[in-house]
């Protein structure tokens, strides 16, 4: 890839998406807004423009979601009652929906495995339910 190319790429993602745009920016020289969306065009059919441009967008992206760590971190934080950078703590029902949220994450809350075994009649069970509903439309 050429340094114009690169900088097109940098271009391009700096300003959203405006190819046209990027490729004046990028110091490309055309007599025309059409010259300049052609060279765009003809930029973004390229896989190793494409490839750059796709893996920068996806470390950008990247790097604006907090990952489980920081979530939980932030949310402890919150649980705890410590204040926030304007220096006010989070009110109690907001602590106790913190707590709850982190109980629920570390499985306080899962239903004990209860083990079966033996054999069951389905058919019996089945009987015994249509029965009841019968019972149920009479009544």
């Amino acid at each position: 890839m050429t340094v114009k190319q690169e900088a097109f790429c940098r271009e391009y993602i700096r300003n959203g998406g405006n190819g046209l745009q990027a490729a004046k920016d990028a110091g490309y020289k055309a007599k025309d807004d059409g010259c300049y969306g052609s060279i765009a065009v003809e930029n973004l059919q390229k896989p190793a423009i494409r490839a750059f441009i796709d893996a920068e967008m996806e470390r950008i992206n990247n790097s604006k979601i907090c990952g489980e760590k920081e979530a939980l971190e932030i949310v402890s934080r919150i649980a705890r009652g410590e204040a926030n950078a304007e220096g006010k703590a989070p009110h109690e029902s907001v602590r106790l929906k913190a707590a709850d949220m982190l109980l629920k994450v570390n499985g306080s809350y899962a239903p004990e495995k209860l083990e079966v075994t033996g054999d069951i009649d389905i058919a019996a069970v089945l009987t015994t339910r249509k029965g009841r509903i019968k019972d149920a439309k009479k009544g």
